[in-house]
């Protein structure tokens, strides 16, 4: 799967979220120059989830 950031939405699908592997993990860490976006797109779409 190929993980993108996508500034004017970001929350992740919850398909796409439960669909993450750690080699997704992996490869978006390796190509992607601003590393944190990710943990905070992740912790966003966990707040979107749980209520």
């Amino acid at each position: 799967m190929l993980l993108h950031i996508d500034f004017n939405n970001p929350v992740f699908p919850r398909e796409q979220v439960l669909d993450i592997t750690t080699m997704d993990l992996v490869d978006f860490y390796m190509a992607e120059a601003d590393q944190a976006n990710l943990f905070f797109m992740l912790l966003s779409t966990l707040y979107a989830l749980v209520r």
